[in-house]
């Protein structure tokens, strides 16, 4: 009788995740992670390891190909992290590019990129094997995270095939291997990120979700400005339309309160950059207007400048729109007319609509029909070029192809020749975009010519230099320090990027002119204090000395938009913190609700179970045996699997120290000593040798060092009278400057060349 009455309390309890180890699940997240790193670390093998030119005497270079930002990019990284390694937290100078005057750049470019190659260079001595570590997990981190959105609504395969295309997206290409443009290649690992945040926040509103949108919103702009601040657009847009559809006004404060967040996180780049703009000259806005750079699809003169690479990008918007186009004819076949898209709720916005809608509008902001919209966007010239909206629309193309695959895959009530056919559409859509990155985004590149990296010092840009200075191709080429009268005695006791000090001796009051350009923040210290920070007629420095002997300093320190951009950036990373901890906090809180109902559940079960005593004692037996077992079975599961990760994170760790251990053991060198740290003093010294010679920059270094291995006295002794390497005593005084692969820039300290600065080999100094 109580058997037939058995009451199924169980289908009252809320489902429990399992406990045990899913092997099918764990091997298949493998197989999917290694398919998108092979995928993004071969995109980034060709760049980095297609071209080696012969060198005299030595080993071929590796080289790179020319792009239009690199040179930018790679000499503004070397200076970052020359000047981190002075002990600047936030470096904001760019100190020898101009011939040493300095430029603004680190003031209006996010500094998040020259970090992350700080970071690695530290670990990576070679700067090019930095990037190409860098930017193989940028494309590799970019498939993981457009994996990770679409997973959240479609199958396994559907989410790689997604992940896949991408990485290999021809606009993300054209931004490696035609433009160069590092900063935006890594700024494609944020958009998805911020997009499942933006989704799970209007959905559930929880703290943790406010939490994830701000900060990888805030990454994004802390990295790459012009496509952060497209996507600023974009997802007010996107929240706009999202609450008006569903009539919920909640979901527009929501996601507005989590981009005000992530703009309080990033206020420490931003906030000076904006207030600051009026100080610098800049000529991009004119020469490269906004409002001319958009996809037109007109033919395309081979006179005008670079027409092969506004070729390519009308072929990207065509391939990019032909996707787009397709995936929604497809899905507006395969979907079931009584289904909801995704799992929506009746009177929902859908993820599948939310795809589309975005993917349009984006598709259409690259062209010349948004001219009315763009010119109402604030600073939309910062975005420039306006067809950077691709990078966005290929984001929601490549979800539309996600949802297009998972569909397809879940309809078997559609006609055999139909469903063939929505089949091929996908294949064909996929394959001709691969297809344009492979053929035209990245080998047809690979016959551009050889960049050849110049000297820092030699570089000239007068973008982002003081207003109303004059350009630095028309400055002289001064010594560092000038005092007027010239009647002083001088000693550079420290020339940092950010911190330089001199001593001085004059015998009447006199100007030291330093060679740097004059913006807000430079402060001028004549024996500790406070002095004006003068311009000269070409906006350089000036401090004015009185008679005597003086300590004179020059710093770089934070002005008022600094300064609060600090505390504001500080502000949104404590609410950050604490709206992930208030999240995890509410999860705990939530667990032990369901752990009581649990608890209650099983102890109506166990009173239920005690009222049948018609059960047979064998049957209790029974089950008391399977009881028994699975538990016997999950503690053997369990135990082994602590031993698997223990055993894991134990070989990680020691192949962590194998790795590391080399990067942080000086080499020794002949001359006696480790490498030495920029701002030290050391020695010039060979062993049995009167002298040493140093090469005046680094050109004539390369001469100098193949003169003196083939042991060509003549070409040694041309170098010398021509000026370009001086002859020094051995156990000559210097300091070093500067630190290079297998050399070193310093400055002569004493003897007939004081004050002298050029390379020598590393091994030279102890």
């Amino acid at each position: 009788m109580g058997m037939q009455k058995e009451i199924d309390v169980s289908k009252t309890l809320p489902n429990k995740p399992s406990k045990r180890l899913d092997l099918k699940n764990w091997r298949s997240q493998i197989l999917v992670t290694a398919i998108i790193a092979i995928v993004g670390v071969s995109a980034a093998v060709p760049f980095f390891f297609s071209r080696y030119e012969e060198t005299l005497g030595g080993p071929p270079v590796r080289r790179l190909i020319a792009t239009h930002d690199l040179w930018m990019h790679l000499h503004t990284m070397e200076q970052f992290d020359n000047a981190l390694r002075s002990g600047v937290i936030y470096p904001r100078w760019v100190a020898d590019i101009n011939h040493g005057y300095g430029i603004l750049t680190l003031i209006y470019y996010p500094p998040g990129f020259y970090y992350l190659t700080s970071t690695i260079h530290a670990v990576f001595s070679d700067w090019l094997n930095a990037l190409f570590v860098l930017t193989a997990l940028a494309l590799v981190g970019s498939g993981l995270a457009l994996y990770f959105l679409a997973r959240t609504f479609y199958g396994v395969l559907a989410s790689t095939v997604a992940a896949v295309l991408y990485i290999m997206l021809p606009i993300h290409m054209l931004d490696l291997y035609w433009r160069g443009g590092l900063p935006s290649v890594i700024g494609y690992i944020f958009p998805p990120l911020v997009v499942y945040f933006a989704y799970r926040l209007g959905r559930d509103g929880k703290p943790h979700h406010y939490a994830g949108f701000a900060l990888f919103y805030s990454l994004h702009l802390l990295i790459h400005l012009p496509v952060s601040l497209m996507f600023s657009y974009a997802m007010a847009f996107y929240a706009v339309v999202w609450a008006v559809k569903e009539r919920d006004w909640r979901i527009g404060a929501r996601l507005g309160a989590a981009m005000t967040l992530g703009l309080l996180l990033s206020a420490v780049y931003w906030l000076p950059a904006a207030l600051e703009t009026k100080y610098a000259y800049e000529f991009a806005t004119d020469l490269f207007p906004y409002h001319q750079s958009y996809i037109t699809l007109a033919p395309v003169d081979d006179e005008k400048p670079y027409y092969d690479l506004w070729r390519l990008l009308n072929n990207v918007f065509l391939f990019n729109s032909f996707a787009l186009i397709s995936t929604i004819l497809v899905l507006r076949r395969v979907r079931r007319r009584e289904e909801q898209a995704d799992g929506a709720s009746i009177g929902q916005w859908s993820p599948l609509g939310m795809w589309i809608t975005m993917g349009i509008a984006t598709m259409f902001m690259s062209t010349s029909f948004s001219v009315y919209i763009s010119k109402m966007l604030p600073k939309i010239q910062i975005t420039v070029p306006a067809w950077r909206w691709l990078a966005l629309a290929g984001m929601f193309t490549s979800l539309l192809v996600a949802a297009a695959i998972h569909k397809i895959r879940n309809q078997s009530a559609m006609p055999p020749i139909l469903l063939w056919t929505c089949r091929a559409a996908i294949v064909v859509v996929i394959l001709l975009n691969v297809w344009l990155s492979i053929r035209w985004a990245v080998i047809r590149p690979l016959t551009h010519p050889t960049y050849v990296h110049p000297a820092t010092s030699t570089v000239v840009e007068s973008s982002w230099t003081p207003k109303n200075a004059t350009h630095p191709q028309e400055l002289p080429d001064t010594r560092q320090v000038v005092v007027e009268p010239e009647a002083a005695a001088v000693e550079i006791s420290r020339w940092d990027p950010q911190d330089r000090e001199i001593q001085v001796r004059v015998e009447k009051d006199s100007i030291v002119r330093l060679k740097t350009y004059n913006f807000p923040g430079w402060t001028a210290r004549v024996d500790g204090k406070i002095v004006p920070m003068l311009s000269d007629k070409d906006g350089v420095q000036q401090i004015e000395v009185p008679p005597g002997i003086h300590t004179v300093r020059a710093t770089f320190e934070n002005t008022g938009p600094r300064t609060s951009g600090t505390a504001l950036s500080a502000l949104g990373g404590l609410l950050i913190l604490g709206l992930a901890f208030a999240g995890r906090l509410r999860a705990r809180t939530a667990d032990k609700e369901t752990e009581h109902t649990e608890l209650a559940a099983e102890s109506l079960i166990d009173q239920v179970r005690n009222l049948d005593n018609s059960v047979s004692s064998a049957r209790v037996t029974g089950i008391s045996g399977l009881k028994r077992a699975v538990a016997i079975v999950i503690v053997l599961v369990v135990g082994a699997a602590i031993i698997l990760m223990t055993t894991w994170r134990s070989d990680s760790t020691d192949a962590g120290r194998s790795v590391r251990a080399p990067a942080s053991t000086p080499s020794q060198q002949s001359g006696g000593g480790g490498r030495l740290d920029v701002g030290s003093d050391a020695q010039l010294y060979i062993a049995g040798r009167d002298s040493v010679m140093v090469a005046v920059d680094e050109k004539a270094s390369e001469e100098m060092i193949s003169a003196l291995s083939k042991k060509d006295q003549p070409a040694v002794d041309a170098l010398i009278e021509s000026g370009r390497a001086l002859k020094t005593d051995n156990n000559t005084r210097v300091r070093v400057l500067q630190t290079a692969t297998g050399k070193t820039k310093i400055r002569i300290l004493e003897g007939p060349h004081v004050m002298a600065e050029g390379w020598v080999l590393e091994r030279w100094l102890k």
